[in-house]
């Protein structure tokens, strides 16, 4: 494994920078790993998701306004895909950079979906801090996102199969 820099850009002026291990690069994916650090825990059905200390394995498709995230538990159990609608990756000398388009997607293990941050999306446009065609390309990604959980064809192979080398 090799490191590398994720920067996670959420307009206006938030910037993250995340060391992660990058597992896999090829033409049309990365794939990067690292422990998460969040703020507040993210509950879904009651039960915590995400939370502070959890593990990530991250699915960052090149030309994609979508990134997708394998989340465990401390403990290394699978809690679930987190979806990021953003700007297609820029990537240089090692470094990896995402623009957040602020609406996502959580799909739990039995395959129910959620989608999160309507009101930070809401406000975002609101704001001016995305474009009226960037938030027109977040809604059609999360919508894809969501019709292809019903259809059995997201998230894509390669991903579901990293999962199953999980358990």
């Amino acid at each position: 494994m090799k490191a590398a820099v994720l920067r996670y850009r959420r307009p206006p002026d938030r910037l993250a920078t995340i060391d992660t291990r990058l597992l896999e690069e090829t033409s049309d994916l990365v794939i990067m790993q690292h422990t998460i650090r969040a703020s507040k825990p993210l509950k879904v059905n009651g039960r915590t998701v995400l939370d502070d200390g959890f593990g990530a394995i991250w699915f960052i498709y090149r030309g994609e306004h979508h990134d997708i995230g394998v989340i465990t538990d401390p403990t290394g159990d699978f809690t679930g895909y987190y979806c990021d609608a953003i700007l297609p990756m820029i990537s240089r000398n090692g470094i990896y950079e995402i623009t957040d388009l602020f609406l996502d997607l959580w799909i739990s293990p039995d395959g129910q979906t959620t989608i999160l941050d309507e009101e930070e999306f809401s406000d975002a446009i609101s704001k001016g801090w995305i474009t009226h065609e960037e938030a027109r390309i977040a809604r059609e990604e999360v919508d894809r996102m969501v019709l292809g959980v019903r259809e059995g064809t997201f998230p894509p192979d390669c991903v579901r199969n990293y999962v199953l080398r999980l358990r």
